[in-house]
C-alpha cells in the first residue's frame, strides 16, 4: 500500500515528552540493524519549522547524534538516513514532480 509514516523528531520530542531523542520511535519503525525486517516507511520532516525552529538538516543531525550515543556505528548511522531521506523522496506527494518516476530515481540517487 506504499504507507509512509511521517516523524518530526523535534516536535515528537518536546510534545511526547521524551527524555531523549534516542527513544523516539523512528527507531523501532525503521530499525537500523534489520532494515527489511519492519517492512515500514518512514520519512523525516520538520513539522512546523517556525514554531520548532528546525531544518530537515537538523532533523537528521538530531537522529544522527541519537545514534552515536546509543552506540550504533556512524557507517550505519549514515546508511541508515540515507535511506530514510531516499524513502521521503519517494512517498513525497507535494509537487506533480513527485509522479514522475525518472525524477525521483534522479532524486533518490
Amino acid at each position: 500500500m506504499e504507507v509512509t509514516i511521517e516523524t518530526n523528531p523535534s516536535s515528537n520530542h518536546l510534545i511526547a515528552k521524551m527524555r531523549q531523542v534516542r527513544e523516539h520511535p523512528i527507531f523501532r519503525l525503521a530499525p537500523i540493524e534489520a532494515p527489511d525486517a519492519a517492512g515500514l516507511t518512514v520519512s523525516v520532516n520538520t513539522d512546523d519549522p517556525a514554531t520548532f525552529a528546525t531544518n530537515l538538516l537538523e532533523e537528521y543531525g538530531l537522529l544522527y547524534h541519537a545514534m552515536l550515543q546509543s552506540n550504533i556505528p556512524a557507517a550505519d548511522a549514515l546508511q541508515w538516513i540515507d535511506r530514510v531521506r531516499r524513502d521521503g523522496v519517494r512517498s513525497r506527494f507535494s509537487l506533480i514532480s513527485s509522479t514522475h518516476a525518472d525524477l525521483l530515481a534522479m532524486l533518490a540517487t
